[in-house]
């Protein structure tokens, strides 16, 4: 018999044809599947089908539990002097500066916004 190709070696191992054509597929093709955001899409569609094979919720929670607590830390501020949170990574807090009743900081107009926004994503 004569040589066996690269690729005729591979389909023959049992790889599917697609497996194949990134196996042989020359580096700079592939590029785009090493980016970060890719890998974090892929290990995304992973983990929620992990989570739903095993009957569980598939959306994350995380971001609206912070959304729901610096609403409720605005709503707070309006009638009490109180420690709030500054960076949420860190969970750094701070004691606020007093503030003019009635006075908007571009912090409770932020979270103003994201009220609007909560209520928003709520109702639909």
């Amino acid at each position: 018999g004569g040589a066996v190709s690269m690729e005729e070696d591979v389909t023959q191992g049992g790889m599917t044809p697609a497996s194949a054509r990134h196996a042989l597929a020359p580096p700079e093709e592939l590029a785009h599947l090493l980016h970060t955001s890719h890998r974090h899409e892929t290990g995304g569609m992973v983990n929620a089908a992990i989570l739903a094979s095993q009957a569980q919720e598939v959306s994350a929670k995380l971001p609206m539990l912070l959304k729901m607590a610096l609403w409720q830390q605005h709503h707070l501020a309006r009638h009490v002097t109180a420690p709030h949170l500054v960076h949420l990574v860190t969970a750094e807090l701070q004691l606020p500066p007093p503030v003019a009743h009635g006075s908007l900081s571009a912090a409770s107009l932020q979270a103003e916004e994201m009220e609007e926004e909560m209520l928003d994503t709520g109702s639909g």
